[in-house]
Formats: C-alpha cells, sequence, structure tokens
C-alpha cells in the first residue's frame, strides 16, 4: 500500500500539497432561494447551495442562511453579507417571487435570473427596490481533513521538489 502511494505521488507532476489543497477545495453557488423574513434592520435569505469541487463537479446542496444590513442591500458594491448556518424565524416573513404570475405585496423578494446567468435578488419595498447578486453570496471554503495531511505532503514537496515549496507560502497565504 505505501509503495503505491509513493508512487502515485512521485507520478504526480507539480507540488502534492498543492494538489491536495485543490481536491479538498469547495465553491458553493446559491442554486435556489427558499425564504426570507426581515429581523429588524435585517433581511434574512434562505437558500440552497450548490456545492461543487474544484473541477466545477457538483457534489450536492446544502441549506444556508445569509444576514443582509437593510442598508447594505441598497449598495451592492459595498454589501458584506454575514454568513449563518442556521437562524431563529422570529422576524417578519417576506414573500420569495419568481417574477412570474402576480406579484406579491411589498415588501418581497423577487429572484429572476440575470443576463450572465447569476441570480438576480432584489429586494422590493414600497420605496426604490435593491437589488444584489446572487453571486456575492458565493463561498470557497477548503475541507478540514485536507489540513490534517498537509504537513506530510509539504515533507514530500520538500525532498522532491524544493523550489515549489520556496514558493508554497505565498500560495497558501495569499491564494490562488
Amino acid at each position: 500500500m505505501a509503495a503505491a502511494l509513493a508512487a502515485v505521488l512521485v507520478a504526480t507532476s507539480g507540488c502534492v500539497t498543492g494538489h491536495l489543497l485543490d481536491v479538498g477545495r469547495r465553491r458553493e453557488y446559491v442554486a435556489s432561494v427558499r425564504e426570507a423574513w426581515v429581523d429588524g434592520d435585517r433581511l434574512v435569505i434562505g437558500y440552497d447551495a450548490r456545492v461543487t469541487d474544484d473541477n466545477g463537479r457538483t457534489l450536492g446542496r446544502t441549506p444556508r442562511w445569509i444576514v443582509v444590513p437593510l442598508a447594505g442591500v441598497t449598495t451592492p458594491a459595498t454589501l458584506r453579507p454575514e454568513p449563518l448556518r442556521s437562524w431563529d424565524r422570529s422576524g417578519r416573513p417576506v414573500a420569495v417571487w419568481d417574477g412570474t404570475g402576480t406579484p406579491p405585496a411589498p415588501p418581497f423578494l423577487r429572484v429572476t435570473p440575470a443576463e450572465d446567468g447569476d441570480l438576480l435578488l432584489a429586494y422590493e419595498e414600497p420605496a426604490d427596490p435593491a437589488t444584489l447578486y446572487a453571486s456575492a453570496l458565493t463561498q470557497v471554503w477548503t475541507t478540514p481533513w485536507v489540513y490534517l495531511l498537509v504537513p506530510f505532503t509539504l515533507a514530500f514537496d520538500l525532498v522532491t521538489t524544493p523550489p515549489l515549496v520556496a514558493m508554497a507560502p505565498a500560495v497558501l497565504v495569499m491564494g490562488e
């Protein structure tokens, strides 16, 4: 078994640590919006995220919630949504409308496809609507099991490809 693993690692071109991080990287994209409600001065959006690997292969879906300050919804360029794992639904419900049929009475969250394939979220109040692209909610993370193997792959890289190890801290700290 150890010989087979060593053969695979030797045959792998480049930095084994980099390949390990690529295997463990996950991306979450908004697939559909389930619910929304206003909690004080914040808009809470419940959505289903499509989880993919670094190659774009779909691995599954997971429920997510995001808190958006209502003041931030009017200025999407400075929006910094706060991700949540779950949320108490004690606020005022907001209808989610997909743009077909008659719109509900404001306030509501309109979810429609944008021209570039993204989803466009528009919080419609009796006042001016505020828009937000769903791609602003994209999250990128690495599965925790990867970090357990990083010391071993760094040691292997140090022996087999020392120049790549010298460049690794920049990639690990700053990203790609």
